[in-house]
């Protein structure tokens, strides 16, 4: 196993890897996803990262974080395959992140969390994740729908 960063040329693997992850969450596409495009979500290579999980070659995990400003990141397409859940995967891929953020100088790190996902909810809140409201920003369509998501910042 290995994490990298996405370079362009992943992009097919990775838009079909956050497909599978949709259609298992129940979720639809959004033009706004960028699914074959993330690294114009991500808006890479300037402000932000995205890491590839890769067994084999084959992407088995995704997480990333977009620079909202000279102090917040927010994490975005934080995903592992459903056969790799459990294996510790998710916590070394939140360590890279991490590690990013602090070389690239921010503090905080944000994220949205459907409600209907507790298992995500768990892991960010085991992982010292704290629930807060957050106003609602352009390019962050979640941040408009209290109603059904739920948002965690930690500091770093």
């Amino acid at each position: 196993m290995s994490i990298i960063p996405y370079k362009t040329k992943d992009s097919t693997p990775v838009a079909s890897f956050f497909r599978e992850i949709f259609r298992e969450l129940g979720w639809e596409e959004r033009d706004s996803d960028h699914m074959d495009k993330p690294h114009l979500l991500f808006h890479l290579p300037e402000k932000g990262i995205l890491f590839l999980v890769k067994e084999k070659e084959k992407v088995i995990g995704t997480g990333g974080f977009i620079v909202l400003n000279d102090y917040d990141g927010l994490i975005k397409r934080f995903y592992v395959a459903k056969s790799y859940r459990g294996t510790g995967i998710a916590q070394k891929l939140l360590y890279e992140l991490i590690k990013k953020a602090k070389l690239l100088g921010l503090k905080r790190l944000i994220l949205d969390v459907s409600k209907d996902n507790s298992r995500a909810i768990r892991f960010y809140e085991k992982n010292g994740y704290i629930k807060t409201q957050v106003a609602p920003q352009e390019g962050w369509p979640e941040s408009f729908t209290p109603e059904t998501h739920y948002f965690f910042y930690k500091l770093i």
